[in-house]
């Protein structure tokens, strides 16, 4: 069967493509482990460096540019993530299982893009499931564990960090409420120490204008009484002028009657 040459440069251009990530992995797999010095000890007490080749299968090494260990899988020539399920890492990428699509970044922690499985190394996404279910199954869970605990741990922090907010707020309301009851309540004081001031005030007062009334009807008694024993005093000067004036004129009449008797007497003794 003879193909155009059209058709023919699009199925070499495919072949080239399938078989770049190959070809780039064996060329630049040693890109971010060249790195020398020593590295931290791995979750199986082991640790390691060197370039890719010089890794044997099962073995991790410390990725030191971003914190994570890589775990070397012969099968496919790269590397799983031990510390984030369902990521691998290969000539310098990283690659994510996630939500059924594959995703690639430079750093384990993204930003992810989505990808085809042409644009995957050769053999990830074939022996993705033997890896998630034999090699890296025991590591992922505790991954899984450990981010769960740590998400929970930082739930915890957050949440008694939310009640120590609640309960200095919770205090400060507390505080705010006793020290507005203690001004409620010295503004009663006062306005009831200012009721019994002016009450003290009106009732000085009612006293003052009482104690006014009675000496002033004291005063008005007094003067009637007066008033009336000047009267009385006045009648009985009177009553006593006209009994004098009454014995005056009886005493008067009784001398000219005594006057007259004795010229009685000498007429007759003349006749």
């Amino acid at each position: 069967m003879l193909l155009s040459p059209r058709r023919a440069r699009l199925g070499f251009a495919t072949l080239a493509l399938l078989a770049f990530p190959a070809l780039a992995g064996c060329a630049t797999h040693h890109h971010h482990h060249g790195a020398r010095g020593p590295a931290p000890r791995s979750q199986h007490g082991e640790s390691h460096v060197g370039t890719v080749e010089t890794t044997d299968h099962g073995r991790a090494r410390y990725h030191a540019g971003h914190g994570v260990h890589l775990v070397f899988d012969a099968t496919w020539g790269g590397y799983w993530v031990r510390e984030l399920p369902h990521h691998f890492y290969h000539a310098g990428s990283f690659f994510r299982w996630h939500a059924n699509r594959w995703h690639r970044a430079r750093h384990p922690h993204g930003p992810w893009v989505r990808t085809v499985p042409r644009g995957l190394p050769r053999g990830l996404d074939r022996h993705r499931l033997r890896i998630a279910r034999r090699e890296a199954r025991r590591d992922w869970k505790e991954a899984r564990w450990e981010a769960r605990h740590a998400h929970r741990e930082e739930r915890r922090e957050d949440r008694q960090e939310w009640r120590e907010e609640k309960r200095e707020a919770k205090q400060e309301r507390r505080d705010d409420r006793r020290e507005a009851k203690q001004q409620r309540r010295a503004d009663k004081g006062e306005r009831r120490q200012a009721r019994r001031d002016d009450k003290d005030e009106r009732r000085e007062a009612r006293h003052e204008r009482r104690e006014d009334r009675r000496e002033a009807r004291r005063e008005a008694v007094d003067a009637r009484r007066t008033r009336k024993a000047e009267k009385q005093q006045a009648r009985r000067d009177r009553k006593e002028e006209k009994r004098e004036a009454r014995a005056e004129r009886k005493a008067a009449k009784r001398g000219v009657a005594d006057s007259a008797v004795p010229a009685d007497q000498a007429a007759d003794d003349e006749g």
